[in-house]
């Protein structure tokens, strides 16, 4: 948990610089602020599920009255990094949800290649597994609709996508593309227990 913070604060910049991403340093993503939104967005989603495989057993660990101090102090500060991984994540969403309005975020390079399929995906990942109702629905609608334009815009002739400024071919980005069109948030049901 602490190697995946501190790998993704050294990708962050809280200091409001790094190009004006408020959070991704556009460097990270080939000077591309929707690269490196979506990458960085897709890693702190991947480090907060790793954590959250082992959240419970730190929590046990440290309601367990026979943990020595010095042992609980550690625990302490493991559950406090999953905490703001957790929260960087959440921050990072929002903010990578905010820029959806933005034809030129969502442009990317300018011309869509492999790395602007894969960008759409990471996004359309991250905000299907946020968890707070409302605002994810309200998320999903924004992203859904800039995407969507975008997507329309820029599909080929016979109903495929290419890439146009990489070397990934119609194969990679029309799968992609496919695979952002075809995910949804799980209905609220499948969270019930």
């Amino acid at each position: 948990a602490a190697l995946a913070q501190s790998q993704q604060m050294a990708q962050n910049d809280f200091g409001g610089g790094g190009g004006g991403l408020g959070g991704a340093a556009a460097t990270k993503g080939a000077g591309i602020e929707l690269y490196a939104r979506a990458s960085n967005l897709q890693s702190l989603m991947d480090a907060d599920a790793a954590n959250k495989l082992m959240e419970q057993d730190l929590r046990d660990k440290l309601a367990d009255a026979a943990t020595p101090a010095d042992e609980r102090e550690e625990l302490e500060k493991q559950v406090l990094t999953i905490e703001q991984t957790r929260q960087m994540a959440a921050d990072a969403r929002e903010q990578a949800v905010d820029r959806l309005g933005d034809q030129g975020f969502v442009a990317g390079f300018g011309s869509n290649g492999g790395e602007e399929f894969l960008s759409y995906l990471h996004l359309a990942e991250a905000i299907c597994t946020d968890e707070a109702g409302e605002k994810r629905d309200a998320a999903w609608s924004n992203f859904r609709r800039g995407i969507l334009s975008n997507l329309v815009r820029v599909q080929e002739q016979d109903g495929s996508w290419s890439g146009h400024h990489c070397i990934t071919g119609k194969t990679f980005c029309t799968a992609l593309a496919v695979q952002v069109l075809l995910t949804e948030p799980e209905p609220e049901w499948r969270h019930v227990e």
